[in-house]
């Protein structure tokens, strides 16, 4: 069911925010520290951050705080959500990245308590899916993968496998 299926994705994007804050090992086995998370982020080609993406994100958080859940809402975030994962070229961003990626995956985390909180009828299930398809293949897949490839590169010797 998608409800099941958000709580995990919420559980997971959790997760990655308290690795990116320093809180907690990724995938309890590769301990990344805050500089290191910053260097990752700064590198990240997950998501590329322009004015008009922060705008969209300011907005979505607006519309995450929405009381009302209906299938017009969930348009809404889907197409806000291609437009952030959308690839541009890398601008010169003055505001942190590690900042934007921690406040990427709280929306993230948000959007996905949004949809565990939509009752919508069987139209909704696909823009429900979409979503999900979004937020898995744009983000939390690459994100996560290159992530533990960047951890496994930066682990010392003593803790790494091969």
């Amino acid at each position: 069911m998608v409800s099941e299926r958000c709580t995990q994705r919420i559980e997971l994007l959790q997760h990655l925010l308290r690795v990116c804050n320093g809180e907690q090992w990724l995938f309890n086995s590769f301990e990344l520290s805050i500089p290191q998370m910053r260097r990752y982020n700064m590198k990240c080609e997950v998501v590329q951050f322009s004015l008009e993406k922060l705008k969209i994100i300011y907005d979505m958080n607006n519309l995450t705080g929405s009381d009302k859940v209906n299938e017009k809402l969930l348009y809404q975030l889907n197409e806000r959500l291609k437009i952030i994962f959308t690839k541009s070229g890398r601008s010169k961003s003055i505001l942190d990245p590690h900042a934007l990626t921690a406040a990427l995956i709280d929306l993230l985390i948000r959007v996905c308590g949004v949809m565990t909180k939509s009752e919508t009828r069987m139209i909704g299930v696909p823009i429900l899916e979409s979503i999900e398809r979004l937020i898995d293949e744009s983000f939390i897949k690459p994100y996560c993968q290159g992530l533990l490839n960047f951890s496994r590169g930066s682990s010392s010797p003593s803790s790494s496998s091969s």
